[in-house]
């Protein structure tokens, strides 16, 4: 019996073993059969994942395109609008601190020699910023009317004196009235154009225009792409182009300079009893100071200077 208890004891235990390999060999099955599932279930999530890039650069595209729409629906709604910039607003103790906008500006289109009415005026009003105290925005109902007030100032350069004002030297400008985006775009082309890189840079009637070369055609600036063929100098290197230059005309200016002292030494073994120190005979053949500079253009360094970083 006891030999009998052993071997069904025995016996028990290989069952059991057998139980526990079998279920682990359904375990392993079940994990083959998911591993054999497992490169088509990562197909799908790569296919899924490109619909959902796609899907998502055409939203990119989509919004790139609202953007560009919306600048330039925003630029399109300033085209009437006339930027004024140089006229000091009046201090608050001053009087009751207010002015007629529309007074002014009447009398700057009358100084300006261009017809302007009250009706044409559809609103005026103060806008200063961070950059720019003075800045001064009139809606008009006619946009001729604002190209020829702009072109007229250009003309003129339109000073305080110009309005019966002191001081008679502060210069006013007249503007289109950009956006935000327009004046990066300008900065960027007038940088490009400093370098030499762009011919003209300019604008009409609230619209950015440039010319690469000459007798180029001229071309509307709407967007950064339009720039990226262009690359600004950096100052590293203007600065070595300066160095450069500098030292060739130091060089042609010695070799003159040479020259001149030759010709004069030849001039001395022909004529003997000149005093050349004195200035008479041939002339005082000391270096000559240079002629006086013209006096700094304030209005030139005001106006490209000057920041139009308005809301």
């Amino acid at each position: 019996m006891e030999e009998l208890g052993s071997k069904l004891d025995t016996l028990l235990r290989e069952v059991q073993a057998i139980k526990t390999d079998t279920e682990e060999l359904k375990k392993m099955k079940v994990l083959m059969e998911k591993l054999e599932l497992l490169p088509q279930r990562i197909d799908n999530i790569e296919e899924e994942q490109l619909a959902i890039s796609e899907e998502l650069a055409e939203c990119r595209e989509e919004l790139s395109k609202l953007k560009a729409s919306q600048k330039i629906r925003d630029q399109y709604d300033r085209k009437d609008n006339l930027l004024i910039s140089g006229i000091t607003p009046p201090e608050e103790d001053e009087g009751d601190g207010e002015e007629n906008l529309r007074e002014i500006i009447l009398n700057l289109a009358a100084t300006l020699e261009v017809p302007l009415t009250d009706q044409d005026i559809k609103i005026a009003h103060r806008m200063p910023t961070k950059f720019d105290k003075t800045l001064i925005i009139a809606k008009l109902n006619n946009r001729e009317k604002k190209v020829q007030l702009i072109r007229a100032s250009k003309r003129k350069q339109l000073k305080y004196g110009d309005m019966k004002w002191e001081p008679e030297e502060q210069p006013i400008y007249c503007d289109d009235h950009l956006t935000k985006d327009s004046i990066k775009l300008l900065v960027k082309a007038k940088e490009l154009k400093k370098d030499g890189q762009l011919k003209y840079v300019w604008v009409h009637d609230c619209s950015i225009l440039f010319k690469v070369v000459e007798k180029g055609p001229i071309t509307v600036l709407t967007s950064e792409h339009q720039l990226r063929g262009f690359k600004p100098v950096k100052k590293k290197e203007k600065a070595e182009s300066s160095q450069q230059e500098a030292g060739a005309q130091s060089s042609n200016d010695s070799e003159q300079t040479q020259t001149e002292t030759g010709n004069r030494g030849q001039r001395n073994r022909r004529s003997p009893n000149r005093n050349y120190h004195t200035g008479k005979g041939s002339g005082n053949y000391r270096s000559r100071t240079p002629s006086n500079r013209k006096n700094y253009n304030l209005r030139n360094a005001q106006h490209n200077g000057r920041n139009f970083m308005q809301d």
